[in-house]
């Protein structure tokens, strides 16, 4: 009997559409949990059940690359406004306007 809290099915589909919200390749996941792309694929796809330590190993790894993805995604957040004032170039001066009363 298996200490699963969720379904097979509601752990396939949340790491499926967590691992391509976040932009994770199944291969990366896989090599990050250390398991092949197919059993990745066959998982989300319905076809066959980690074992539980293979359950583990990818639950861990995709935490881990999503909270890589945040750290990078921050970063790179960060550094917009640098790139957007380096991709505009110099800013030309404002010139006053004065008017003179008639």
């Amino acid at each position: 009997m298996s200490d699963r809290k969720f379904s097979f099915d509601t752990r396939r589909v949340a790491v499926s559409k967590l691992r391509q919200a976040y932009g994770v390749t199944q291969s990366a996941l896989a090599e990050a949990a250390g398991c092949s792309q197919s059993k990745i694929a066959m998982f989300e796809g319905g076809t066959q059940d980690l074992s539980e330590a293979a359950a583990e190993r990818v639950e861990s790894a995709l935490v881990e690359l999503i909270a890589d993805q945040k750290v990078e995604q921050a970063a790179a957040e960060q550094l917009l406004p640098l790139a957007s004032m380096l991709h505009a170039g110099p800013k030309e001066p404002e010139v006053e306007t004065v008017v003179k009363a008639g």
